[in-house]
């Protein structure tokens, strides 16, 4: 039992870590007081909200979209690879199991934080076969 949820659980923090640094990193390619401003969120102008964030999203420049797509799939790439580094024997379960949680999270993101089409496109093809390429780079290591 350890061998197959203490990997997943390290995999799923290290691809955090990673999405978190991006996002970090995307926030230097812009000045926040240039971006459209947002109305303070309440469950009654709940849709002027969404529709402010959008508008916000739309203005960033690419290279921050870009970072932050980047970033779901090195986080794929980086979970997998660190679940396959601490799985004994078959690595694969563990692997895909992080690819996919780390999909469904990025998922639930673009749902409900709405992104460009063409970056929820990409973004999200890429998170499970990276998460697959870095399990098989470091699989059966240990």
């Amino acid at each position: 039992m350890k061998n197959k949820v203490f990997p997943i659980i390290l995999g799923i923090i290290a691809g955090f870590v990673v999405v978190s640094l991006f996002d970090f990193m995307s926030h230097e390619f812009y000045d926040p007081d240039t971006l459209p401003p947002l109305p303070e969120p309440t469950e009654e102008n709940r849709e002027e909200f969404m529709k402010a964030i959008s508008e916000r999203i739309s203005n960033l420049p690419l290279i921050s979209l870009v970072l932050v797509m980047a970033g779901w799939h090195i986080a794929g790439f980086t979970g997998g690879l660190v679940a396959g580094k601490f799985t004994q024997g078959n690595w694969k379960t563990n692997v895909l199991t992080v690819g996919f949680i780390l999909f469904l999270v990025t998922l639930s993101n673009v749902l409900i934080i709405p992104h460009p089409l063409w970056m929820t496109i990409i973004g999200l093809s890429g998170i499970v076969p990276l998460a697959y390429l870095g399990g098989l780079l470091m699989g059966d290591k240990i």
